[in-house]
């Protein structure tokens, strides 16, 4: 019976010790234990009067920004001072960004001129950006868009 007993026990800890745990003496010598939220029902089967608590989490920000820079006048490529500016602005109020993301976007049955017309003014964007900020990682990009308001603009997406 005491064999029994003993090996029931052993089967217990066993199941048990996979579980990290980690014991921590508060001022009152109570122990506290945690683990993991998934192996609490082992421990409530064994002593009912044991409880969980957790800590609040914050909302994680998300790691990225965006922007998307003022339209150009008909098919120009160049930029224009308030566009200088908008880039400016976004390069400033991300400090720790590191890499940059140029889109040049399009609506759908342009020539095919303007979509080259747009994709060099996401090289344009990058590049400027670049000046401001040599150690940012540039990369442009194209894509062809069913929004109107997207049309021929340059979206700026940092990380």
């Amino acid at each position: 019976m005491v064999f029994t007993f003993m090996s029931s026990i052993r089967v217990a800890l066993k199941s048990l010790l996979p579980i990290a745990l980690t014991f921590v003496l508060l001022a009152s010598a109570q122990p506290v234990l945690a683990l993991d939220r998934s192996d609490f029902h082992r421990l409530k089967a064994l002593d009912p009067a044991v409880t969980i608590t957790s800590e609040p989490r914050q909302p994680s920000k998300p790691s990225f920004s965006q922007r998307t820079i003022s339209d150009h006048v008909g098919r120009a490529i160049a930029l224009d001072e308030r566009q200088k500016r908008e880039i400016r602005s976004f390069v400033s109020r991300n400090p720790n960004m590191t890499s940059l993301i140029c889109t040049g976007t399009s609506f759908e049955n342009q020539t095919e001129s303007m979509y080259r017309a747009v994709e060099k003014r996401a090289v344009n964007a990058c590049n400027y950006a670049k000046l401001l900020k040599p150690a940012l990682i540039t990369s442009q990009g194209f894509k062809i868009s069913e929004a109107r308001n997207y049309n021929g603009r340059v979206i700026l997406v940092g990380k």
